[in-house]
């Protein structure tokens, strides 16, 4: 399943990476609406509305986790995106850096179902892009929360 809707999020994925290009240098928020734009066009777009909860219960399958699977050419925006992402971070400590996006698939992916979810419900529509750039701001946020001091819990 996962396999199967890589070549259609790939070519739209690419195509806004392509937009984005040609418009300047990529901030955070960009690269993440490349990211899920396509994902959310699914439902919009090609009646696909079960997706995101469907990758939502596989998130910790190798076929969605593995590092490795990001090296595929079927997945080139994706390494193209996190790797800008990573850039984009910087200011974060490499740790938390690396940690906030292995962390993105999985807020990621529940966003998504929440979607669906509210989709299906009639709480929103499919193609609400208002609702879509609300999923993006929240994974930004995840992304580039600061950092705060904390005292030592007892």
């Amino acid at each position: 399943m996962v396999e199967h809707r890589l070549a259609t999020l790939e070519v739209r994925r690419l195509e806004l990476l392509a937009e984005q290009s040609g418009a300047g240098a990529a901030g955070v928020h960009e690269l993440l609406e490349a990211l899920v734009i396509p994902m959310l066009e699914l439902g919009d777009r090609h009646g696909i509305n079960h997706y995101g909860r469907f990758l939502e219960q596989i998130h910790t399958h190798p076929a969605v986790t593995d590092a490795a699977n990001l090296e595929s050419a079927r997945r080139t925006s994706v390494r193209v995106i996190m790797r800008q992402l990573q850039a984009e971070l910087t200011d974060l400590p490499k740790r938390l850096r690396l940690r906030r996006l292995r962390a993105l698939p999985t807020v990621l992916f529940a966003l998504l179902a929440d979607h669906e979810r509210a989709v299906e419900a009639g709480r929103v529509a499919a193609g609400d892009v208002a609702a879509w750039g609300e999923i993006v701001d929240m994974l930004a946020g995840v992304l580039t929360a600061p950092v705060v001091e904390r005292a030592p819990i007892r």
